[in-house]
């Protein structure tokens, strides 16, 4: 499906902090541990879902204080129902180039971006687990 222009910006403002919140939760895990984490079949998305609703979402309150825009929108999107905003959510999430999204944690983590450029199918898969949570 062909991506209109507004979806392209979208995706392209909301990988920032996304970058960020992986470099949040991978930050503590030195490269040599985070390598043997992804090559044993661990998974990021598997790991938070098991994470209290409430830490997750003060994490990304946290994340958001750098970014006041979409904090504005996720927080209309929350007193609305975030129901509606599911599929839009997906097209998003789909949309992330895995490429823009390890550049972005290597800015923070060059050594744990190090290993997710070494394991772009692993953060692509990710991307998709998220995906398929929204649905």
């Amino acid at each position: 499906m062909e991506s209109s222009f507004l979806t392209r910006l979208v995706t392209s403002r909301i990988t920032r902090p996304i970058a960020d919140f992986i470099a949040y939760y991978i930050g503590a895990l030195e490269p040599e541990a985070l390598e043997a984490r992804i090559t044993s079949g661990w998974s990021l998305v598997e790991t938070l879902k098991q994470r209290p609703r409430e830490e997750l979402l003060a994490v990304v309150d946290y994340i958001l204080l750098n970014y006041p825009d979409i904090k504005s929108r996720i927080d209309k999107t929350r007193k609305a129902g975030g129901a509606s905003a599911k599929g839009a959510g997906l097209e998003i999430i789909e949309g992330i180039s895995v490429d823009r999204l390890v550049y972005l944690v290597s800015e923070k983590l060059p050594a744990q971006g190090a290993v997710l450029e070494r394991h772009k199918d692993w953060v692509r898969a990710e991307i998709k687990s998220v995906g398929a949570l929204l649905v």
